[in-house]
This record gives structure tokens, sequence and C-alpha cells, in this order.
């Protein structure tokens, strides 16, 4: 019988050699390359499918500002998609427009147009712009003589009252301006103006209160505006992201949500909610009394000091679209949900301010009601937004530039008649 076989020895342990640190770390950054090399490739082909698609989407055009809230980012450029649609680029001083040379060419007049996102306009191409119309057809005024026209738009969305005294303090008057208009929104420009009527930008933009008549600022929002360094990391990221349209339609979608919580018109003018719908009435409440009383003290501090510079003071009030409706029976059911008698409360106030304090001002609201509802037209609106609502058109921007030209050139004439003899 043989003897049961005798168990195999243990294999003698792999003499492995250790791993040193420096493999280590070789290791890691090979596959962090790998990863990296993997999230460009995909990237880089998705950006490439975007732009197959010849879809754009909104650039980033704008920049925390420690005196003004925000303000277009100077340089910036690309494109607006979300109402109408145009590629902007943005000057050196901040505004959608071409360059200015500071010094004022001899026989020129310079207008300078202060206002909110009408000026600054998202939505059309700059030569469509009311300004740009309004310069071109101005230009064409015989009781000018050889004088030239020079239009220069200093304009941001969402601005207010109080960020456009202090944008005239701060960057208009080097230009040495004949005239300075101010493009007033009735909309929401009284509800700017007041934190409690708008809370839900209340900390973004410098405010002006009231103590007794004196007009005080309440510049608190710096505490949110980045330092130095800071901001010019978060605007550099902001100027490389503009070149990748994948890059923007994230950041779009990102901020769909939001967007979707400050969408207020919806179908009908009727459905205009608050804070929006209290400008078309007079007011109770004691923070739209208090709106109201700012508005008209920061309006009359600026024709003030337009006045001592030794220029001209002018408001232009831009529609709402609540107002120019072609239907008219749609306007009439927006005063019913409202219990109002007219939709020109604000121009109305505003007249009187501008007889009170002697300075001319031109409504579009009124024409333009009468216009659309003559001919059936929208002046406000566009087929990827609201058709009716938003901002002006290109025709609203075309005929308020030319009813405003055609005024000023109506004055200009006036001025220019011999006296008469005595």
């Amino acid at each position: 019988m043989s003897s049961p076989a005798e168990p195999a020895p243990p294999e003698a342990p792999s003499q492995k050699t250790p791993t040193t640190w420096g493999e280590r770390i070789k290791g890691v950054l090979r596959r962090l390359a790998m990863v990296a090399f993997s999230v460009l490739f995909a990237f880089l082909l998705g950006e490439g499918l975007v732009r197959l698609s010849g879809k754009h989407f909104e650039a980033s055009l704008h920049t925390p500002d420690r005196e003004l809230g925000w303000t277009f980012r100077p340089h910036a450029h690309g494109h607006t998609v979300l109402e109408g649609g145009t590629y902007i680029t943005i000057n050196s001083e901040g505004c959608n427009d071409r360059e200015h040379a500071v010094e004022k060419p001899a026989d020129t007049l310079r207008v300078a147009f202060i206002g909110d996102s009408y000026t600054g306009n998202y939505n059309t191409a700059r030569e469509l712009s009311y300004w740009s119309v309004f310069e071109r057809k101005l230009g064409e005024c015989k009781a000018l003589g050889q004088r030239k026209i020079e239009v220069l738009p200093f304009g941001t969305g969402g601005y207010g009252t109080a960020q456009e005294l202090l944008l005239l303090r701060r960057q208009v008057w080097k230009f040495r301006p004949d005239i300075i208009v101010l493009q007033f929104f009735g909309g929401n420009d009284i509800l700017d103006n007041k934190r409690e009527v708008a809370p839900f930008k209340a900390n973004e933009p410098p405010y002006f209160l009231l103590r007794g008549d004196e007009l005080v600022l309440d510049d608190s929002f710096k505490n949110k505006i980045p330092g130095p360094t800071a901001l010019w990391m978060r605007n550099t990221f902001a100027d490389v992201m503009n070149h990748f349209e994948l890059a923007l339609m994230i950041k779009l979608a990102a901020g769909a949500k939001e967007r979707a919580k400050t969408h207020i018109l919806d179908s009908r003018p009727k459905d205009l909610g608050l804070p929006d719908r209290l400008v078309f009435q007079p007011p109770t409440d004691p923070n739209m009394i208090e709106a109201w009383r700012v508005t008209e003290a920061l309006v009359t501090q600026m024709a003030k000091e337009v006045r001592e510079k030794g220029a001209e003071f002018r408001i232009m009030v831009v529609s709402s679209p609540q107002q120019v409706h072609p239907d008219v029976s749609e306007r009439q059911a927006f005063m019913t949900e409202l219990k109002i008698d007219t939709l020109f409360y604000v121009e109305d106030r505003m007249a009187k301010l501008a007889e009170k304090e002697r300075f001319p001002l031109f409504s579009t609201s009124q024409p333009l009601a009468e216009y659309t509802a003559k001919n059936n037209v929208v002046v406000h609106g566009f087929k990827n937004a609201i058709p009716w609502g938003g901002h002006w058109n290109e025709l609203g921007h075309r005929l308020a530039g030319e009813w405003l030209a055609a005024d000023y050139c109506k004055r200009f004439e006036e001025a220019a008649k011999p006296a008469p003899a005595p």
C-alpha cells in the first residue's frame, strides 16, 4: 500500500517591489488626465453639435458694480435670445453702443439718453434702437443748419431712477452733452425706487431715501459685491464662457427655475400681477405713496443738476404693453380688473411734475395706443416671448424715435424763427 502523498510545500510569497510615492502620484495624474481629456472631448463634441444646430444662447453681459449695483461689462459681447434677439457688443464705457470720443466734436449737438432696458436695447439690432432712429431723423432737420447730431445711450436693464441719477453723476458729464433725456418706464421705474415694494430685488441696487425733503443714498447693497480679485475672476470666466454656446446653454438651463419665479405676464393684459399693476392706480399703500415721492424727488434733483450744468433736461415716457394692446377690449378688461378709468395715471402724474418743475416731457404711450388700435399692430413683443408684451419691437422703436425727432425738430424750427418786430 502506498503512503499518502505529502502536501505540496506552500508557495513562497512573491517578492513585489513596493510602489513608491512618485509612482503613485504618476498613476493618479494619469487617471486625472484621462478624466480631464474625456470631459474636454465630451464638451468639445457637445459644443460642435450645438454649433451645427445653429442655436445661440443668452450671453453673459453684466458685471456687479460698487456704485450702480450692476452694469454692462465693458467689451463684453454675445447673443441675446430670450426676447427678440440680436448680437450685442459693449463699448469701453459699458454701453450698448459704438465708441465715442470724450471730447465733443465741433458743431455737434450731443444728446445723452439715460434709461433702463429700453435704452440698453437687448432685443433688436443697435441701428434699430429708438435712439439710433432719433439720431438719423433729427440729423435731417433743416433747422439744425450745419450742426451734426451725436447720440450717446446710457442704459442697462433693470435700472431705476436712483441708478440713473448716479450714472449721470459718474459717467455722463465727461462727454459734455447738450441735452439729457431721461427715458422713463412707468411699468417699473416707480417700483424700483422703494425697497419694500419689490423685495425680490431689494438687496441688489442702490436706493435713495427721503429724510424730510432730502434725498439720502442707501448703498448697503455694496456688502454683496465681491472684492477686486474675485470680481476679476468672475468677469474673466464670463468672458471665456461667452465663446462657448454649450456653456451658455448650461447656464441658461440652470437659471430657468429662477426666471420662472419672476415671469409675471401671461396671455392677457389683465393677468399682470402685483406689484406691477400698482403703477396704474393712484397709490393708497404707504410704500407706494413713498415710492412715488422718492421718484418725483429723484427726477426733480436730476433736472436741477442738469440745468446747473447748462444742459437741457427732458423726460421721454415709454409705453407699457397693457396701454397699447391693439385689442381695445383687452385694455378695457384690464381697467375693469383694476377698477380704474384710465391707463395713463403715470403719464398724467409725470406731466404735472414736468409742468411744476418746468422741463419738457414727451410721452409715447398715448400716441402708440392710438396707432396700435387704428392699425391693429403690436409695438411690444416678439414671437419667441410674449407676442404683445415685454419690450418694444422694431416698430415700437422706430415710431418712438421718429416721433421724438419730429418733436425736437419742431422745437428747433420755432427757436429759429425771427422774433416779431416790436
